[in-house]
C-alpha cells in the first residue's frame, strides 16, 4: 500500500505526490503506514504577535496580527494502530533530523508545508521485539515555516 505521508529535500519544487517528480529529491522518507487511525496529523496555528499595554485609564492593544509559519506540525504513530515505522525509516529520520538548519517539504497527500524538526521521538515496541519484530511508534513534532501547497 503506498502511502501520501512523505518529508523531502526543497532541492525540488513543492508538490503533493514527490515519487511522482521526474527528477526526485535528494532526500525523500515515506512514512510506513500513514498516522490516520490515532491522533495522526496535529496542527497548532500561528499565536497573534502583540502586545497587551495597561495604562491609566484603559488598555492599549498592538497587534501586529499572525506571522505566517508560526504554528507547529506534530506526527503521531502508534504500533498497536497499525502506524508504525521500521527500524529503515526511523534511521533515515533520524539522519534528517540531525541536520541542523535544514528546511524540508512535508506532505499528508492533501498539504504541503515547508517544515523544520523541533522533536523527534521514537520508541520500540517491546513486546513485538520480544518475537523479533522490530517496529516504531512515534511523534515528531515540525516547526512550520511556511505553506507550500
Amino acid at each position: 500500500m503506498a502511502t501520501r505521508f512523505r518529508l523531502y529535500s526543497t532541492d525540488v519544487a513543492a508538490t503533493l505526490t514527490p515519487p511522482a517528480l521526474t527528477t526526485p529529491p535528494a532526500t525523500l522518507i515515506a512514512w510506513d503506514h500513514d498516522p490516520i487511525k490515532s491522533q495522526g496529523i496535529q496542527i497548532t496555528p500561528p499565536a497573534r504577535r502583540g502586545q497587551v499595554i495597561r495604562t491609566g485609564t484603559g488598555v492599549v492593544y498592538h497587534d501586529h496580527g499572525v506571522v505566517e509559519g508560526d504554528g507547529t506540525l506534530t506526527v503521531t504513530g502508534e504500533t498497536d494502530a497499525g502506524e508504525w515505522l521500521t527500524e529503515s525509516t526511523v534511521s533515515a529520520l533520524r539522519t534528517a533530523y540531525n541536520s541542523t538548519n535544514t528546511e524540508y517539504y512535508f506532505t499528508d497527500g492533501l498539504n504541503c508545508w515547508k517544515v523544520r524538526f523541533q522533536s523527534m521521538n521514537a520508541w520500540k515496541h517491546q513486546l513485538w521485539a520480544e518475537h523479533g519484530i522490530v517496529n516504531y511508534s512515534y511523534e515528531i513534532t515540525f516547526l512550520i515555516v511556511g505553506t507550500a501547497i
